[in-house]
């Protein structure tokens, strides 16, 4: 174990703790916001995890079912919110077609390959009626600096216990979106504006399941530069 998580671990919620948590509630608050431009009606939010992005859309749309397949997850998104919550997986959603005017899916695309993308894509496209909107969003795979390329590195098999299937460019989304019958296609970014520490960027980089051989190799570079969250991809698909 690393020796500040070390350190970390014994003191509890340390104070690096409770900035990442600060620092997310401020970013998912934000990613909210744009999103919230763009959702009306009956909205599912697929792969909604412990919440974070639930919790804060909940302020401004409150017909909202928060879908999740781990019942890990949706043992603590139950405790968190207030929302419906309901088990199910990306490719086959327990919902009749038409079902929704609005599909959110954060932080999810990375964990699918092509084939469970395309199938993802079509499932979303059947439960939403005439008109509805698709928006998904995750990190744009490409670092506008060193601190930022430490958070897209970790998510490789090499550096990860835990890793993505890929980080999926928005174009490549929107090929196979065509292919499932959305007809038009909308791109915006998100700034995170999120920069942690060294010692809070150690935590969040074992909270992703980074491997203990990768922290200690970006170390140096985590001292220098910190590590920051990339801007992500905000892709609207009808």
């Amino acid at each position: 174990m690393h020796e500040v998580l070390r350190v970390l671990t014994r003191e509890g919620l340390s104070e690096a703790g409770v900035a990442l948590q600060e620092k997310w509630r401020r970013g998912y608050e934000g990613l909210a916001q744009l999103m919230a431009q763009h959702i009306y009606g009956r909205v599912l939010e697929v792969g909604a995890g412990r919440g974070q992005l639930t919790l804060e859309l909940l302020r401004y749309h409150q017909n909202l079912i928060a879908l999740d397949a781990s019942p890990g997850e949706l043992f603590k998104l139950k405790k968190s919110c207030h929302a419906t919550v309901v088990a199910g997986a990306f490719e086959a959603l327990p919902f009749a077609g038409g079902s929704f005017d609005c599909v959110v899916s954060n932080f999810t695309a990375g964990w699918l390959n092509e084939e469970h993308m395309a199938s993802a894509l079509k499932e979303f496209k059947r439960v939403l009626a005439k008109g509805g909107v698709a928006i998904l969003s995750d990190f744009y795979p490409e670092a506008r600096s060193k601190a930022e390329k430490v958070a897209l590195l970790q998510g490789l098999p090499e550096n990860n216990l835990l890793p993505s299937e890929k980080w999926w460019h928005p174009e490549e989304i929107a090929a196979l979106a065509a292919r499932a019958g959305f007809e038009e296609k909308k791109l915006a970014f998100y700034d995170w504006g999120i920069r942690f520490t060294r010692e809070e960027a150690i935590l969040q980089l074992t909270r992703w399941h980074a491997k203990q051989e990768f922290i200690a190799r970006v170390d140096a570079l985590l001292s220098r530069y910190g590590m920051a969250l990339p801007q992500s991809y905000v892709l609207m698909l009808r």
